[in-house]
């Protein structure tokens, strides 16, 4: 009669544990990469869809005229607007949207002075937020229906996104 287990018997229960263990190893580390992917995720939509609802507050809110001005190769719209909707507690600042084209990111640009493209070395007084990286297209379009309201079509294509397209009421 045996009193104990025998080394080979040893060396196989190790080897199962070893294996049970590696299968743990991975699948553990496998959710944590879908959980940091799908997070990043989350998080990306979250920031499109703020920005996008800021983009929104400043034309609804606006005063006087929206100007939308078109770039060279059509790809990119620039923005103006004079608005109520301040994201650094300025009374009715001037906000102009625009594409930096090497770096492909939308930026918004916030100032007690009206804005002025490209923005000279001596301008001081402006907030800029990069707000989206990435960015293929962004057009923005008045509405010519005979109605005559201020309706801004919207359309946005950026890497890792299905395009956007939405439309801002604008004040009449």
């Amino acid at each position: 009669m045996k009193k104990g287990f025998s080394l080979i018997e040893i060396m196989v229960s190790i080897t199962l544990l070893a294996i049970i263990f590696s299968y743990f190893y991975g699948s553990v580390n496998s959710l944590k990469r879908s959980t940091n992917f799908y997070e990043n995720k989350f998080n990306s939509l979250e920031d499109l869809k703020r920005y996008i609802a800021v983009l929104q507050q400043d034309i609804i809110l606006n005063i006087g005229e929206v100007k939308i001005l078109s770039e060279e190769n059509k790809d990119y719209s620039i923005l103006k607007v004079r608005t109520k909707n301040s994201l650094y507690n300025i009374d009715v600042p001037y906000v102009v949207w625009y594409v930096n084209k090497r770096k492909s990111t939308l930026s918004r640009i916030e100032s007690v002075r009206e804005i002025n493209l490209p923005i000279k070395e001596d301008f001081h007084f402006f907030n800029l937020d990069e707000v989206a990286i990435g960015l293929n297209s962004f057009k923005l379009y008045k509405s010519n229906d005979l109605n005559n309201t201020k309706d801004i079509l919207t359309y946005i294509d950026q890497r890792g996104f299905s395009k956007i397209v939405f439309e801002t009421p604008g004040i009449d």
